[in-house]
């Protein structure tokens, strides 16, 4: 997948079911939902799960 391909693009592509897609999607945003999670949940590995489950709901609701 092109690196110059923006957000908006990888959305639609995620929609239609590109992986590849939804995965670009992930690595642009896990930093910071990793980050905001961190400051808010007093244990590493708990925010680290609730990123990943943000990661599964939102993968499977994608369409919606």
């Amino acid at each position: 997948m092109p690196k110059s391909i923006d957000e908006s693009s990888l959305i639609i592509l995620a929609k239609s079911g590109d992986i590849e897609a939804f995965s670009e999607l992930v690595k642009y945003y896990e930093r910071d939902i990793r980050a905001f999670l961190a400051v808010r949940i007093n244990q590493q590995s708990e925010a680290d799960d609730l990123a990943q489950e943000t990661f599964i709901i939102a993968f499977n609701k994608i369409s919606d």
